[in-house]
């Protein structure tokens, strides 16, 4: 099945065609991260792309941020799998999903915060 552009990102929309054989073209809409983590993302599904022993039918069927975080899911499990999708969501917990500064472990960017907050009491950014 060929690719056809039907993403908000266009970098998502490149990585989908780069690597068609690895994602569920039929569902373009469970395919989506910040810009912020796009190096890591590729990163992620090159090196799942490059392994020799993969399953055949392998899938990534969703990339995207839950409360902040990176999430890659796939339809097999294996510790190589296992091992590439947990640095890549280890090093994205590391950068803000909105601007892409370097976080503190456990930190929110607190001028991110500050400007997405719409639930609980704003913290100044300066603070």
């Amino acid at each position: 099945m060929a690719y056809e552009k039907n993403s908000i990102n266009t970098w998502i929309d490149k990585l989908l065609a780069d690597h068609e054989e690895l994602f569920d073209l039929r569902q373009p809409y469970n395919y989506g991260a910040p810009i912020a983590w796009k190096s890591i993302v590729e990163a992620a599904v090159r090196e799942i792309a490059e392994l020799e022993d993969k399953p055949q039918d392998l899938q990534i069927v969703q990339i995207k941020e839950k409360f902040g975080s990176l999430r890659i899911y796939v339809n097999f499990s294996s510790g190589v799998i296992d091992d590439i999708i947990g640095r890549a969501e280890d090093l994205a917990a590391k950068i803000c999903p909105d601007c892409g500064k370097d976080l503190e472990l456990g930190k929110a960017c607190k001028n991110c915060e500050y400007k997405r907050s719409k639930f609980q009491r704003p913290v100044p950014p300066n603070v």
